[in-house]
């Protein structure tokens, strides 16, 4: 029976609801008698007559993005199925006669094929991949977007020549749209006025970044370092070399046409610090895919070149240091894992700023266009670009020295913290640096090592003559540059199964035994990592001062650099270089001559404060340690001294808070003798910071996070900067509204939006037709609901079937798109279960659904990316994945299991099969985890959805209108940083995490002593931070007087204390809590007879949920 009901709404819209009843009824409960009055998936399809047409429900209210989607409306929606409508059914795509088996029933049915509404219990949608390239249509004047030739563009006229197309095309298309408003073809109102508004401004802003090229000699030098890094970059992804005969440089990096305008449009402000756009957050906001990263690390690339420029050309203030070094550029990211991965990406940029940088031009150093006329020595300045990773110290230890310390780390692989050795690989020649936890790849690999041998030019003999066993097949001494006694020799292995570190060093090491050589690197195992300038007066188990990572590939581009040198205030050498009076930097003894380049990299957070790298990537829950951590300050440029064996300092040798760790004992004094130690200016504050993944930041971390960063932007401020702020994401929703609160800044969204979501000039949408072209980039979606059948018995008949396929299809051309089926958990529980069920059920409904020839599933096929993996492993994991392409497909895993890791930073092309184990909890999550697919083949992302979850019924009945309209579903930020709770949680800890890190503090506030707040000074100093990180506003009225209870409330137990130790902080890793401290944590609030004055401070935003204590 068929039940017709009818809503009224308004007017003669009527709301109908079509519902199918069975209404048979059954004599006999028995399996065969139900079976027979059962209806199996009945449809449900409409034809509307006469003038009658299927409309949208009406809106009760209206939003800009509402307005975008108007196009794209959601016609019906179904009850325990799907609903589909004419303008997204695909009859032409799939063969009626499986969606309906009775369409040809008769001419009536026939007639129904294409119907106006229709029921569905597997549902499609197809998603086309975006189009970014730039189209011949959109202008006659291209402009030019090989990254070679714009890094030599140098005049004035080059400028136009390459750059103004873009402008005037731009310019066009809201031409366009403002013609198509006034012909009616969309709505003329406030939405289409504000989207065209922040057109012309995105316009304004493009032209005003062209201009400032054209006008200011630093500005365009540094736009032309930056394409030529990005060029270089490029080459050593592709695993080229630069002298290779087959280069075609114009053939090498090109931009894609939104990623040079966002580079453009924020150049000006970039530039400039008393810009109007300079306090304006611009948001990079394109599809899962696109390139964002390309495009923001351009940005830092002008960014440090910019800045070297400036300071050598004397346009700073002679208060600062004029070497241009310090801290340039702080990134933060989410999630740990994404940071290490990232950071190894931006390593990459940097290496190649850093080679460009020494890289010899005529008679001088530093690259430079071949136009350019500037006849300066050392262009980019006589310091290091660098990088440095600053995360917890379960990814990297904390420390140089002691028992938990890099050094310790890096000599003993019996050592069970955190790795110091984070990068495995070169990342120009890819030649191995580490050997990752999880092993060398099984059968063959080369590696080089070098090594310190006294033997009289017979080692190469020695060498060739030795009959090897085990995993080593083979050694060769190779030519080398190094001076005497060491030498570079490539090692060969073979193997069945992964080998270990340990096996590997033991092998070596009696190799080396026989035939009379060391390793110069710390062990075999770590072939990349040296130690450097060991101590006066530390003993020899704990001597070196740090290390210092190099490619001991003889073949790579950093090995043939001509002179590397970097100038530092003190060392050793007495030759100066350059012209600011600096020291060449003390180099390990194997690489003496400086033809060889270190990898510029900083993985221990001691290194962060001290080395002061130019780029710092770092976890957004990392900034919480800066309350305990007064070193920190000179990330934001306050530092006094530099030590020739420890770097920068914050202050002088007796203030020991600022000091490195001594592991365990203090530093030794010789180590501070006069010819050691120099005074230095403070370095220039942070130029960018640059948030990625802003969506992520959101909740109580973006909320606790928003707190800390107006002390960041505090201190910055301080110390005499005006940072500029970018961030990135594929998916937010009123974005303003989120980095007001987090950032207090207002909001540029780049592109700007058209009148419809389909076309921002920038990124455009083809339409729905592409998306079933397999051969090209796009997804379908594919929804399964079985409300029958439990959790378990769909997910193993679903992988089962999927699996089946691709082995069925194994002649298929694009075989390797669908070999490896994509599984996506939304928790660790939930990936865990399907583990299980992937190794036995699986296997076994695989050989019962085949006849005969059944598809093996070898476990060791199954790949894992989660938090549970090691952060060394993930980066050849992640190669190994990338490198399917090129492989037989029966080579490539059978499937991957992950969770939220794969959403983000995972770039594997030719993946092009997923299912989604359940509607995760947010559709950024869903965007971002199913956008991992389907980038350069079509991809199958099949959703099921898990019956008895309202939510997920819920998504599997609106599947069609979803994802029609899937920015719309995005989920906005909440995040309240000024609230009571994350005010009664962070004020404490906020406000001691500037005063610790403050430039020019009236207290000095380096001892461990909270006893200190007492004084007129610290008085004097909590009023800097109430006028710099708050203003006086009537918005933060409430939370100035918030602040002043705190302090109050500090200064009261202080005084109460008397003359009783109050400390900072007091850590109980070791010991039992036995001081009052100022920073509370569990072990001191579980003490009755001690007093903390901020209880449960949070020492990393990770630790800032609702949780429950048992003290045992």
């Amino acid at each position: 029976m068929i039940n017709i009901r009818e809503v009224p709404i308004t007017g003669c819209i009527r709301h109908i609801v079509v519902s199918l009843i069975n209404d048979l009824t059954v004599s006999d409960w028995g399996a065969e008698a139900r079976a027979q009055v059962s209806l199996f998936q009945p449809a449900i399809r409409i034809n509307v007559k006469g003038d009658g047409k299927v409309i949208a429900q009406p809106p009760t209210s209206q939003s800009e993005l509402d307005y975008l989607y108007m196009d794209q409306p959601v016609l019906a929606r179904g009850h325990m199925c799907s609903a589909i409508w004419r303008s997204v059914d695909y009859p032409q795509h799939v063969d009626p006669e499986l969606v309906w088996p009775e369409c040809n029933y008769s001419d009536d049915t026939r007639a129904f094929i294409q119907c106006d509404v229709r029921s569905e219990f597997i549902p499609l949608h197809p998603s086309p991949a975006p189009d970014f390239e730039w189209r011949a249509s959109d202008s006659e004047e291209k402009p030019e977007l090989s990254a070679f030739v714009l890094s030599e563009m140098w005049n004035e006229e080059g400028v136009d020549k390459c750059l103004a197309g873009i402008a005037s095309a731009y310019s066009d298309w809201i031409g366009e749209n403002e013609t198509a408003l006034k012909k009616g073809q969309y709505p003329d109102n406030q939405f289409s006025s504000e989207l065209i508004q922040r057109q012309k401004e995105g316009l304004e802003r493009l032209q005003s970044g062209i201009d400032c090229l054209k006008s200011d000699e630093d500005a365009r030098l540094a736009f032309c370092f930056a394409n030529r890094v990005l060029w270089l970059q490029d080459l050593w992804k592709k695993r080229k070399n630069i002298g290779d005969s087959d280069i075609d440089p114009k053939n090498g990096f090109h931009w894609r046409p939104f990623q040079l305008a966002f580079f453009l449009i924020s150049l000006e402000s970039l530039h400039n610090q008393n810009s109007k756009y300079r306090d304006i957050l611009d948001l990079l906001w394109v599809p899962t895919g696109g390139g964002k990263t390309e495009a923001y690390l351009a940005m830092m690339a002008f960014a440090i070149a910019l800045r070297r420029r400036k300071s050598a050309a004397g346009n700073i203030d002679p208060a600062f240091n004029g070497s241009g070094a310090g801290v340039s550029i702080i990134t933060r990211y989410t999630l740990r894992l994404l940071t290490v991965q990232q950071f190894r990406r931006t390593l990459l940029m940097v290496i190649a700023a850093e080679y460009l940088r020494v890289l010899p031009f005529k008679d001088k150093h530093g690259w430079r266009p071949e136009g350019c006329t500037i006849g300066a020595d050392w262009l980019w300045g006589e310091t290091r670009f660098s990088i440095g990773m600053w995360v917890g110290g379960a990814v990297s230890p904390n420390h140089i020295r002691g028992e938990n310390g890099a050094v310790k780390a890096l000599q003993d692989p019996l050592f069970s913290g955190g790795d110091p050795a984070q990068i495995i690989k070169c990342p120009a020649c890819g030649e191995w640096l580490s050997i990752p936890n999880a092993g060398l790849p099984s059968d063959e690999n080369t590696l080089h090592l070098v090594i310190r041998s006294d033997t009289d030019g017979s080692l190469g003999g020695t060498l060739d003559g030795m009959v090897y066993s085990g995993v080593i097949t083979g050694i060769r001494l190779v030519d080398s540059d190094l001076p005497s006694p060491y030498h570079r020799i490539e090692i060969r292995t073979n193997s069945t199964q992964k080998i270990q570190a340990r096996e590997f060093d033991e092998e070596i090491r009696k190799i080396g035994a026989n035939t009379g050589f060391t390793t110069a690197s710390f062990r075999p195992s770590r072939p990349g990592y040296f130690p450097i300038s060991p101590e006066p007066g530390r003993k020899a188990v704990d001597k070196y001062s740090g290390f210092e990572i190099f490619c001991p590939n003889p073949r790579c581009d950093l090995n043939h650099i001509g002179e590397w040198k970097e100038g530092v205030p003190c060392s050793s050498q007495t030759e100066g270089i350059g012209i600011g009076g600096l020291h060449a930097q003390d180099l390990p003894e194997a690489f003496s001559r400086r033809t060889a380049m270190p990898i510029p990299a900083y993985t221990v957070d001691e290194q962060i404060y001290h080395r002061c790298p130019t780029v710092i990537i770092s976890t957004a829950d990392k900034i919480a340690r800066l309350a305990f951590e007064p070193r920190a300050g000179s990330m934001f440029g306050d530092v006094k001294r530099y030590n020739r064996y420890y770097g920068y300092i914050r202050g002088t040798e007796e203030e020991q808070a600022y000091l490195p760790y001594g592991g365990g004992s203090s530093l030794p004094k010789a180590a501070f003798h006069p010819g050691s130690t120099v005074d230095v200016k403070p370095f220039l504050p942070p130029d960018l910071i640059l948030q990625d993944e802003l969506h992520l930041m959101d909740g109580p971390l973006g909320s606790m996070f928003g707190l800390y960063e107006m002390v960041v932007d505090g201190l910055i401020k301080r110390a005499g900067g005006r940072p500029k702020y970018v961030a990135s994401s594929a998916t937010v929703k009123r974005a303003e509204d989120q980095v007001h609160q987090i950032f207090n800044r207002g909001t540029f969204q780049f592109p700007p939006s058209g009148l419809s979501i389909r076309d921002s000039f920038f990124t455009r949408f083809p339409g729905q037709e592409s998306a079933w072209d397999e051969n090209g980039a796009g997804k379908v979606y594919m929804g399964v609901y079985a409300p029958g059948m439990g959790p378990l018995t769909p997910i193993i008949r679903l992988w089962s079937r999927i699996l089946k396929v691709g082995w069925d299809l194994q002649e298929d051309q694009f075989i390797n798109n669908y070999w490896t089926l994509v599984g996506y958990f939304n928790s660790l529980r939930e990936l865990g279960g399907a583990g299980s069920l992937y190794h036995e059920d699986i296997v076994e409904r695989l050989s019962f659904i085949s006849d005969g020839d059944t598809r093996t599933l070898d476990p060791e096929r199954a790949v894992e990316l989660s938090s549970r993996i090691n952060s060394t492993d993930i980066p050849q994991l992640l190669e190994d994945l990338e490198q399917g392409k090129n492989r037989e497909h029966r080579e490539n895993p059978d499937a991957i299991l992950t969770t939220s890791m794969f959403g983000t930073g995972v770039d594997i092309p030719h993946l092009s099969l997923m299912v989604v184990n359940g509607q995760p909890k947010t559709t950024s999550q869903y965007i971002q985890a199913t956008g991992r697919v389907g980038r350069e083949h079509g991809a199958l992302v099949t959703v099921f959805y898990r019956a008895g979850r309202p939510r997920d019924l819920s998504h599997y009945e609106l599947f069609t209108g979803y994802h029609n309209r899937i920015n719309l579903s995005v989920e906005s930020a909440s995040v309240s940083p000024l609230s009571q709770g994350c005010l009664k949680r962070g004020a404490g800890p906020a406000m001691v995490a500037f005063l610790r890190n403050m430039k020019d503090s009236a207290q000095s506030w380096a001892p461990n002593d909270g006893h200190q707040v007492r004084t007129e000074n610290a008085l004097k100093d909590f009023q800097t931070f109430l006028d710099v990180c708050f203003g006086e506003t009537k918005e933060t009225t409430e939370v100035r007087e918030f602040m002043q209870s705190q302090f109050d409330l500090w200064r009261s137990e202080s005084r109460k204390l008397g003359y009783t130790t109050l400390r900072f902080v007091e850590s109980t890793e070791y010991q039992k809590a036995g001081a009052n401290v100022v920073l509370g944590d569990p072990a001191h609030e579980s003490m009755g007879n001690l007093r903390t004055i901020f209880k449960n401070a949070p020492q990393s935003l990770r630790e800032i949920e609702e949780t429950t204590a048992f003290e045992v």
